[in-house]
C-alpha cells in the first residue's frame, strides 16, 4: 500500500459523506473505551456496544473521554453521528486514513485530524496512524486505528490526579493529547537529524554505496514526516484563531506554546531536507573526485607508456639491416634512451603540476 497518497477507489462515484473506510484495516474488532472524571471522581471501563456511552455522556460536571480504537465498523460511525450531531463529512474525513491533518469547528463541536507517528531507529523507517479528536461540552471522542500505548502517560496522570489535569475541562484534555503527540514529532525530527549527521561524518571517510541507499532512505522518512507535520501547522494556527466556547481562554496560552513547538519542528525538517540535499552533492562530488583521481593517475601511465610502445615497436620490426641490431650496445642504448624519455615526461607533468 502506498505512504504517500492511498487509493480512492472505493469511494469513486459515492455521494459525499459516505461512510466509506480507506485504508488498511488494523483490528478485528473496534474497541471502546471511557475515562470519565472530575476533581474527586474517576470510572473507567471498557464497553461491549456503542449504546454503553450513554450511562456517561449525560453526567453533568464530569469530563467524559471516549476512545475508539479501530475506524472499519459503519455501524458505530453511523451511531457516533447520530448520538452527537457530527456532520457526515468530518465522518468522511475520519474514516479516510490519507486525509491530511485538518481543522473543523461547528456550534457544537471542534474537530482535528492529525497522525501519530513512531520511528523505527533500526530499520530507517516511519509509521503513521490517523488520530481523530471531537471535542464537545464537558466529552472528548478520540478515534484511532488500533488500540496503542500513546497515551498511557496522560492517563496515569488522570488516574494519578497529578497536574491539571483532573481540575479543568475537556479542552485541557484535548492539549494534553496534542501535547503527547507534537511532543513525539520533536523526538522523531531529532532522532531522523541525528542519523542524518552521523551519516555526513561517514560520508567524508567513505565512497561507500550503501552510503547513497541510506541518504535516500532518510531523504524519502523526511519528505513523510513533512508530509505529515506541515498541515498540522495548518491545524494548529487554525485552532488558535478559533473562538468557539469549547475553548476557555487559559487553554489558548497553552496552545500557543504547542504552535510553537511544531513550528519549531517544521524548521527543523526543512533544515534537515536541505542537509540531505547538500549530502547527495557532496556525496557526488566525491565520488566524481575519486573518478577523476583514477583517470589522472591511468592518463599518467598511458602516457609514459605511448612513447616506450612507439620505441619498442620500432626495435621490434624484422628489417633485415638494421643499424643498432649488429651494435654491441644496441640492448643497454635502447633501454638508457627509455629511461631518459621517461625522466623527461615525469619531469614535465611536475612542471604542469599534474603530479
Amino acid at each position: 500500500m502506498a505512504r504517500f497518497f492511498l487509493s480512492r477507489k472505493k469511494s469513486e462515484g459515492e455521494m459525499p459523506g459516505a461512510h466509506i473506510f480507506i485504508g488498511k484495516q488494523k483490528m478485528d474488532k473496534p474497541r471502546i473505551r471511557i475515562i470519565d472524571y472530575s476533581p474527586t471522581e474517576l470510572v473507567e471501563k471498557e464497553i461491549d456496544s456503542f449504546e454503553g456511552i450513554f450511562d456517561f455522556i449525560h453526567k453533568k460536571k464530569n469530563v467524559t473521554w471516549i476512545n475508539i480504537d479501530g475506524l472499519h465498523d459503519m455501524d458505530i460511525m453511523y451511531k457516533l453521528q447520530e448520538t452527537f450531531n457530527i456532520h457526515p463529512l468530518i465522518i468522511e474525513d475520519i474514516l479516510n486514513t490519507d486525509n491530511r491533518p485538518k481543522f473543523d469547528e461547528d456550534p457544537e463541536h471542534i474537530t482535528l485530524i492529525l497522525k501519530i507517528l513512531d520511528y523505527n531507529k533500526k530499520a530507517l523507517k516511519l509509521s503513521a496512524d490517523q488520530f481523530s479528536m471531537i471535542i464537545g461540552n464537558d466529552y472528548i471522542i478520540t478515534l484511532q486505528e488500533q488500540t496503542c500505548d500513546f497515551f498511557d502517560p496522560v492517563v496515569d496522570r488522570i488516574r494519578d490526579n497529578e497536574g491539571r489535569i483532573r481540575q479543568n475541562g475537556q479542552d485541557y484534555l484535548a492539549y494534553a493529547l496534542l501535547d503527547t503527540i507534537i511532543d513525539k514529532y520533536i523526538m522523531i525530527a531529532g532522532d531522523i537529524g541525528e542519523q542524518i549527521e552521523e551519516l555526513e561524518k561517514e560520508i567524508l571517510k567513505s565512497y561507500d554505496r550503501s552510503l547513497a541507499e541510506e541518504m535516500f532512505r532518510h531523504k524519502i522518512e523526511i519528505n513523510y514526516l513533512r508530509k505529515c507535520i506541515l498541515p498540522a501547522r495548518e491545524m494548529m494556527t487554525q485552532l488558535l484563531k478559533s473562538e468557539s466556547p469549547l475553548l476557555s481562554k487559559k487553554i489558548r496560552k497553552f496552545l500557543i506554546d504547542l504552535n510553537e513547538l511544531i513550528v519549531m519542528t517544521t524548521e527543523v525538517i526543512d533544515t534537515y531536507q536541505a542537509v540531505i540535499v547538500d549530502q547527495f552533492n557532496m556525496y557526488n562530488s566525491n565520488m566524481t573526485h575519486r573518478t577523476n583521481e583514477t583517470v589522472k593517475v591511468l592518463t599518467i601511465f598511458a602516457s609514459v607508456f605511448i612513447p616506450l610502445t612507439f620505441f619498442a615497436g620500432v626495435y621490434g620490426m624484422n628489417f633485415r639491416f638494421f643499424p643498432e641490431i649488429e651494435w654491441r650496445y644496441g640492448y643497454l642504448f635502447f633501454w638508457i634512451l627509455i629511461l631518459i624519455v621517461v625522466i623527461i615526461i615525469l619531469l614535465f607533468f611536475q612542471k604542469k603540476k599534474w603530479l
